[in-house]
């Protein structure tokens, strides 16, 4: 049992070391240095939103970072562990349902420079 254990916990890594190398490839890369803060923003959808529930993934472990509740489409967020990000995010209604999940390498959500493309942020020591 402990080999087979050990063998899919090895088999998960090296899939989402494999897919964040292939995301990155797609993707704009935004670099910044450990510490730093960013200010991410995004487009509102057509309707009556009430607020957003966002997240950042770390493609390389999979942990979330950076959970949170906001009134605005726009964030400023500080990051301090190395890695690679995207961001999720969800619209409330203002009768509190919640929409679909949007991330920032899908690019029918992410926008660079006013243009559709997927994005994703790279914090470096």
């Amino acid at each position: 049992m402990k080999r087979f254990t050990m063998r899919l916990v090895l088999a998960i890594t090296f899939m989402l070391v494999s897919l964040a190398i292939i995301v990155s490839a797609h993707s704009t890369v935004y670099p910044l240095r450990s510490g730093g803060i960013k200010v991410v923003s995004w487009q509102a959808p057509a309707g009556d939103v009430s607020g957003y529930e966002y997240y950042f993934l770390q493609m390389e472990s999979g942990r979330i970072f950076g959970r949170g509740e906001i009134a605005a489409p726009s964030t400023t967020v500080r990051f301090k562990t190395l890695g690679t990000y995207a961001l999720w995010v969800r619209a409330r209604s203002s009768s509190g349902e919640w929409g679909p999940w949007a991330q920032s390498t899908d690019p029918a959500f992410g926008y660079v420079n006013g243009e559709a493309s997927p994005w994703l942020i790279r914090v470096i020591p």
